[in-house]
């Protein structure tokens, strides 16, 4: 029996598979074609805790995804996202 068609992908996975850069995937997100999702530990916010899967903001998100080189590189993120800070 065959497995079932993976539900998650990364960024870089997606990308690939489009054939599209990650600011591309990351401005059809905010266009609402699609959310971008991750996983987090239990945080407090105020009196609420927040767990499991939350839905990322696209344009708080978009200085990690730059065109062009530029960023410094801190390593990956959940999902094996790059992570750079904005120059």
């Amino acid at each position: 029996m065959a497995l079932p068609a993976r539900v998650y992908l990364t960024l870089h996975e997606t990308s690939a598979r489009w054939g599209c850069n990650i600011a591309d995937i990351a401005g059809w997100a905010d266009a609402g074609r699609f959310r971008i999702l991750t996983g987090i530990t239990a945080v407090r916010c105020g009196d609420e805790v927040i767990a499991g899967k939350v839905t990322l903001s696209p344009m708080e998100l978009m200085p990690l995804f730059r065109r062009e080189n530029g960023g410094e590189k801190l390593g990956h993120g959940s999902g094996g996202m790059e992570l750079l800070r904005a120059a």
